[in-house]
């Protein structure tokens, strides 16, 4: 009787310990979401500050891209290939309508009739800018001609609005036809 008695008391402990964990108090829950919410208010600005600067990155990095196939198909093509602003007709100043690669036989950076377009670029998204200081060919050694001859003027600036520091990339090409980007905060992005 006593063994009997003694399996009673543990089951009704084990019983009642079981039944007082069975989930979260209102002032537990209140407290989790406070907390969640503070977090959230922290991270969402600095989550759209990175899909910018990601944007950024990736349209540069299209340029460069387009820059390094350029020169390739000089290279490889032993003629003038030209890049400019504009998908067709006539080139024009507004990168940001996209651009296109083309050969250029008679080295003039006009895409005439008889000239072969290799690539076009599409347009960029409304939030960012291409400000570019015309055509850029590369020989067929693969060597830069056209565009900034000033080592300290950029080639092409890509800038952004959207963000407060480093809303701009500055896009070099070397003589030689190397592209080199400069991270720098624009104070005017059109």
């Amino acid at each position: 009787m006593a063994l009997q008695a003694w399996n009673m008391m543990t089951f009704e402990v084990h019983t009642m310990s079981m039944s007082s964990k069975k989930g979260f108090t209102l002032i537990e829950m209140m407290i989790t979401l406070a907390i969640a919410a503070i977090l959230l208010t922290v991270a969402v600005p600095s989550f759209t500050d990175l899909i910018n600067s990601n944007k950024l990155a990736t349209d540069v990095n299209r340029l460069i891209g387009s820059i390094h196939f350029a020169k390739s198909e000089a290279i490889k093509r032993n003629n003038r290939v030209s890049i400019c602003g504009g998908t067709s007709g006539p080139c024009d100043q507004n990168w940001n309508n996209g651009y296109r690669i083309f050969i250029d036989n008679n080295s003039d950076c006009v895409p005439d009739s008889g000239e072969p377009v290799v690539r076009v670029s599409n347009a960029i998204p409304s939030s960012e800018q291409i400000i570019a200081v015309g055509c850029v060919s590369f020989g067929s050694s693969g060597a830069k001609s056209g565009g900034s001859n000033n080592a300290n003027n950029p080639d092409f600036v890509i800038c952004t609005p959207n963000l407060a520091n480093n809303n701009g990339r500055q896009v070099f090409i070397t003589p030689v036809g190397n592209p080199r980007v400069v991270t720098v905060t624009q104070n005017s992005c059109p």
